[in-house]
């Protein structure tokens, strides 16, 4: 809204920011969340974004909240490898979604709800520390592997795995 935009000019940006922040309303909160799922869903079966898609050898979403499971599904769709990190489940905005007769309400049952899409879905974990279980499918032919469990290797969020940094893992 307009009276949204022109608050607290006369403050620094990371005041304005939190003052914006403070004056939307849970409507227009949760607008725009639907827009950005709605933006990704366009996105993907825009026609006139074919020849990027065409292009790509993989997708990936990092925490894309809104925007795992039509990232999932294309991918699945496509038969394209992805990746995934699933952060929040936003149950409250998908109560049809349902996984062995029971909502899907738990970031655990998303998880499920999410590896159900294919068979060939995948299941491991990035060596830092939050939500760090990945989905992937990269072979949509092969008969599903084991999922592996979390890493055993120490970790911490700036030091790499073993506190060795980056440079310490192998391609």
């Amino acid at each position: 809204p307009a009276a949204v935009q022109g608050l607290g000019r006369d403050q620094p940006p990371a005041k304005r920011l939190k003052l914006r922040r403070a004056m939307l309303s849970d409507l227009e909160a949760a607008a725009y969340i639907v827009q950005q799922q709605v933006l990704l869903e366009d996105f993907l079966t825009d026609p006139t974004n074919r020849p990027l898609l065409a292009e790509g050898r993989l997708l990936v979403g990092m925490h894309p909240d809104q925007a795992t499971e039509p990232l999932v599904d294309y991918a699945v769709q496509t038969e394209r490898p992805f990746a995934v990190v699933p952060c929040c489940v936003f149950s409250h905005q998908n109560p049809s979604r349902h996984h062995q007769g029971q909502p899907v309400t738990s970031y655990e049952r998303y998880v499920q709800y999410l590896k159900a899409k294919h068979p060939g879905i995948r299941q491991t974990f990035l060596p830092f520390q939050g939500r760090n279980l990945v989905l992937y499918c990269s072979d949509y032919g092969s008969p599903p592997a084991p999922d592996l469990g979390p890493p055993s290797l120490p970790c911490s969020p700036m030091g790499g795995v073993g506190g060795q940094g980056l440079g310490s893992l192998k391609a």
